[in-house]
């Protein structure tokens, strides 16, 4: 789940590449989920910029990765939370 000051540059949803993995992103009201076919071995750093709406304090959700045919594999992060400083 995204933060609720922050929406996503890129608005609409579709395939795109990053870290040599390609995917499908998703963008939703409030979260942005994306659709991995193939993850090859090793660490891989998939990242999509936002915008910050407005300032304030605010939680960030958990992240989770799921198999589709492997419901044993599983990841989750914790939550955190930000910080938004109005820039004067």
């Amino acid at each position: 789940n995204r933060a609720a000051c922050l929406e996503p540059v890129e608005q609409v949803s579709g395939y795109e590449g990053s870290d040599g993995v390609w995917y499908y992103k998703e963008v939703r009201n409030t979260v942005t989920n994306l659709f991995i076919p193939h993850l090859p071995k090793g660490t891989h750093v998939l990242k999509y910029d936002c915008y910050v709406s407005r300032p304030g304090t605010y939680s960030l959700g958990i992240t989770s990765a799921m198999s589709q045919y492997t419901p044993l594999i599983t990841a989750s992060s914790k939550g955190s939370e930000i910080t938004v400083i109005p820039i004067k």
